[in-house]
């Protein structure tokens, strides 16, 4: 991080030192990074305590000593804690503090990413893409909220060109603190969609949410988007920044043409130039031309383009394609809402070589009253989808299996459980050979627990199977 001694961080958090006499306490000592973590701290960092759910940072204050930890921060010093300390109010503000200091003293240049769906998927695509000529950083797996975004613009180092931040949100007014916090010049919007709902109340307010991202860039900035999301006013009204808008729409700043997904691969035209790369499905194409747009605006060509969406890979979680003996597992555990499910079923349908189709899909939280109504819906969409087999897991997923059978699907290829014990026999006799399975549903519902024990599974049942009429 940018080099501060700790009297001048002390300064700069408005704390109070502690713990400081008789010790030995050289207050001119240069910071080496700052941790929250006992555990993985090193000699000569600052450690953090940040209250959790589930933990108090200043249950480990001694532990980071050991570790070398030249001092800690914390809210209060707890009784028996030998490490020199700066007192504040509020320690995760300190994270917070600290983190914009650093980015102000960084010649990085910062991109912030939102979107109800597709942060993920395009912050590693760009990643990949401007990696290929430029040094930065991105945000480390799930890192987007009050203490993530911190963290990530903790990684920036004088060597960095670029720092890649995404920004997740689950209540209102939290895109916004954190463009506070990380000042980005250049923002991203992926889409907007229902997604906690929970926090947010109503898609108005998701609406207004995602694009305070987009009217906290300057006049000197740029912000990227697709063509569908700039044509709302309550999106565009506020935007001061150059904008440039990405699809199939002709007029369109980035417009692809001739779009194919075929065996795995999506292919499209960008100015007559032809572009390709490995996706489960034809929706990850905005996720590209985003940062088709923003490497243009780095100076780089088709090719440099092309290399770089050639060293892309899906991030397990996110419509993940892994390849078993028995078939295909598209693991797209991480979370899940209305539009990200549709997409990942879109990436079923579009699986080449296989007999049978299996949609695994767990709730979808975050949607209030209007989870019901949500998975209703979507199961009325598994329907018409082309899935021959449909199981569902959670108390509102099993609205999905009613909507499938409203939808016209026949009952003994829908099955609904309350565990994932219950889930996995059935499971297990579905996945004969060619088939293709996905799974999906919301982080707080451990989907991944059902792909990790589809990995171990050996295929030895093997029957004849027919469509689903």
């Amino acid at each position: 991080m940018t080099p501060i001694a700790l009297n001048q961080l002390a300064q700069l958090l408005n704390g109070k030192l502690n713990n400081t006499v008789p010790l030995p306490w050289d207050l001119s000592v240069s910071v080496d990074g700052i941790s929250i973590d006992s555990r993985t701290i090193t000699r000569g960092e600052v450690f953090i305590a940040i209250r959790g759910h589930h933990y108090d940072g200043h249950n480990f204050l001694n532990e980071a000593r050991q570790k070398g930890a030249i001092a800690g921060i914390v809210d209060h010093v707890p009784m028996g804690c030998d490490l020199p300390c700066i007192l504040v109010e509020n320690t995760k503000r300190a994270l917070q503090t600290i983190a914009n200091f650093h980015r102000r003293n960084s010649e990085g240049l910062v991109v912030g990413i939102t979107g109800s769906v597709g942060k993920t998927t395009t912050r590693h695509m760009l990643f990949q893409m401007l990696s290929g000529k430029h040094h930065g950083c991105e945000s480390p797996l799930n890192y987007n909220n009050e203490i993530g975004v911190p963290l990530s613009l903790l990684q920036m180092t004088p060597e960095h060109e670029f720092a890649l931040i995404e920004m997740g949100t689950s209540a209102f007014g939290e895109i916004e603190f954190l463009t506070k916090i990380a000042e980005p010049e250049i923002g991203i919007l992926t889409e907007i969609g229902p997604a906690h709902l929970d926090g947010l109340g109503s898609m108005d307010q998701v609406i207004q949410e995602k694009r305070a991202l987009l009217n906290r860039i300057s006049r000197q900035g740029h912000v990227f988007l697709p063509w569908h999301l700039y044509q709302m006013h309550e999106v565009r009204e506020e935007i001061q920044a150059n904008v440039f808008t990405v699809g199939r729409h002709e007029n369109c700043d980035v417009a692809a043409s001739n779009v194919i997904h075929k065996d795995g691969l999506l292919r499209f035209e960008v100015d007559q130039f032809v572009y390709e790369f490995s996706a489960t499905g034809s929706h990850w194409l905005n996720s590209a031309l985003l940062c088709i747009g923003l490497a243009r605006e780095f100076g780089f060509t088709p090719s440099q383009i092309q290399h770089g969406l050639n060293r892309f890979e899906s991030i397990p979680g996110r419509c993940h394609r892994i390849e078993m003996p028995w078939g295909i597992i598209l693991d797209d555990t991480y979370n899940a809402s209305p539009l990200s499910v549709r997409a990942g079923l879109l990436s079923l349908k579009n699986v080449p070589s296989v007999s049978h189709r299996v949609a695994v899909l767990g709730d979808m939280l975050g949607l209030a009253e209007l989870s019901e109504i949500h998975h209703r819906q979507l199961g009325k969409l598994v329907a018409r989808s082309g899935v021959d087999f449909l199981m569902t897991y959670g108390p509102q997923a099993h609205y999905i299996a009613l909507g499938a059978y409203q939808g016209g699907m026949l009952g003994s290829r829908i099955a609904s459980f309350g565990t994932i014990e219950e889930l996995m026999p059935i499971l297990k006799l579905w996945t004969v050979p060619r088939t293709a399975v996905l799974i999906k549903g919301s982080h707080a519902m451990h989907m991944e627990k059902i792909v990790q024990q589809l990995q171990s599974q050996v295929c030895e049942v093997s029957w004849p199977m027919k469509r689903a009429a």
